[in-house]
């Protein structure tokens, strides 16, 4: 009885570092702890099965608790007619059941590492690959619970992945300039199982040589993932680029008067970036200043021999599509490019969740649901069609699949990305923006692309390819819009 609550007790201990190393830059650390925890009580379990049930709990709680930032949501702004028992509900039930499918593949990693374990000698050193494939498949099942009319089945939903928790440690982040946190993953997974091995003395007989050859050969990857990262050039475009932010939250004037208020917060912005005569002007994820404008004429008219990225809410003949705009003044065009990874709850509604929701909704708002919540992923983005020069748009959610800027810059080199993003349903959001400082920095690394972030309601940041963050610095700003000058 003492022994299988102390092993219970190792497996609460391990939810709560894997929950802590999500928060905070200081907790990072915590990952590994995490491990060491889970290791021991794997070893001390005495059953399959048990094995199943502790590690359900586990994946469970590290997923609440990666997932907090969705409470900052409330209250929730399309549910405003409704009572906030409604509200809270309605988040509760995402909040679980998205920790539950999170919670899946853990379990199914798990379960698999302490059946090797059990029948295979060296079974302990599946780990990593276990781990990692338990991610994805988590992600896979996410995927599955908010598909809807914008989306598809993937693997792109991120969050939790724990190489994100060493994406700012130097030198070890350099293995994700060859996989962005796929390659922080495994490391960090094997890291902490050596620690376990060399730690658990009366193994170390029985495991010394292959403990030394995993050894050897991750020093080895990390040398040389190190040496290839701070010898890589980065290039050196000089280019000014200038990252307009605002804070336009979701009462920022009702219904259309909204769209038309943007499109003067843009315009205010935009002429007064373009007195500074920068080669780039970035906006804010569907601000929609283009609308404002009858013709390309007029826009580049305006923009002189600036270029300029914006979006907007696009009717298409399929359906509503979240589409960006560069209008690039050489070429006297504007290349349409759209996003392809949206927002469960924000741009569309789940199936699944729809469903349960419906019948306590008016139908008011059942049908203000239906033609906001409408949108659709929009065509793959081909920027091999565009020239060498042309930015890189990264969307608001895009930032959470590991491997969107490794695909847009296989066969092109963008000069940097533009992040385009918009918080105005969150209210200060601070462990979703660390959470996404870190992914942002895996795909800076694997890319070697410096990110520019354009947010409406979040901090503007710079992500360079060294792995580093640089805060924005506003050189002029209003009660509504400030403009961040970037270097390339």
């Amino acid at each position: 009885m003492v022994s299988m609550n102390r092993t219970r007790a190792l497996w609460l201990l391990s939810s709560i570092f894997f929950i802590l190393a999500f928060l905070h830059p200081l907790t990072e650390i915590l990952i590994f702890p995490a491990f060491l925890f889970l290791l021991r009580a794997l070893t001390q379990s005495t059953s399959a099965i048990q094995v199943m049930r502790h590690s359900l709990m586990l994946g469970t709680i590290k997923g609440l608790g990666v997932l907090l930032w969705i409470w900052n949501i409330y209250p929730l702004s399309w549910l405003t007619d409704h009572s906030a028992m409604l509200q809270i509900a309605t988040m509760t039930v995402y909040w679980l059941t998205a920790a539950l499918t999170l919670a899946l593949g853990t379990t199914v990693a798990i379960t698999c590492v302490y059946l090797c374990h059990k029948h295979l000698k060296k079974g302990l050193y599946t780990l990593p690959f276990l781990w990692l494939a338990g991610e994805l498949i988590g992600a896979l099942l996410y995927s599955v619970l908010t598909l809807g009319p914008g989306s598809s089945i993937q693997m792109h939903f991120s969050y939790g992945f724990v190489g994100y928790t060493i994406a700012n440690f130097p030198l070890l982040n350099s293995i994700a300039t060859f996989g962005g946190v796929y390659t922080l993953t495994l490391l960090v997974a094997t890291l902490a199982l050596l620690i376990h091995v060399y730690t658990k003395q009366e193994k170390m007989v029985k495991k010394i040589t292959t403990f030394n050859c995993v050894t050897t050969l991750v020093t080895c990857v990390i040398l040389f993932t190190a040496v290839h990262h701070y010898t890589r050039e980065i290039p050196v475009h000089n280019l000014s680029v200038i990252a307009v932010s605002t804070n336009i939250d979701k009462t920022f004037m009702p219904g259309e008067n909204n769209h038309a208020a943007r499109r003067t917060v843009a315009y205010e912005a935009t002429t007064q970036a373009l007195t500074l005569s920068p080669d780039v002007i970035i906006l804010p994820e569907d601000l929609r200043m283009l609308q404002g404008f009858t013709s390309l004429e007029e826009i580049f008219e305006l923009l002189g021999d600036t270029l300029l990225i914006d979006s907007a809410r696009t009717n298409i003949e399929q359906g509503v599509i979240s589409r960006a705009y560069i209008f690039n003044p050489d070429e006297q065009t504007a290349y349409a490019l759209d996003k392809n990874y949206l927002v469960p709850h924000g741009e569309y509604m789940p199936y699944l969740h729809n469903a349960l929701l419906r019948p306590f909704l008016s139908s008011s708002t059942a049908l203000q649901l239906a033609e906001d919540l409408a949108y659709t992923t929009g065509k793959p983005n081909k920027y091999t069609n565009f020239p060498d020069d042309t930015p890189v748009i990264l969307s608001c959610m895009e930032s959470a699949w590991p491997g969107a800027l490794y695909k847009r810059t296989r066969d092109h080199t963008p000069p940097f990305v533009a992040h385009t993003i918009s918080h105005s349903w969150f209210h200060k959001p601070t462990i979703l923006w660390h959470q996404q400082d870190r992914m942002l920095q895996a795909q800076a690394l694997w890319s070697n692309t410096t990110i520019i972030t354009a947010p409406n309601m979040a901090p503007q940041k710079v992500y360079r390819p060294s792995g580093s963050i640089e805060q924005g610095k506003p050189i002029a700003e209003t009660t509504y819009w400030a403009l961040h000058v970037v270097k390339i």
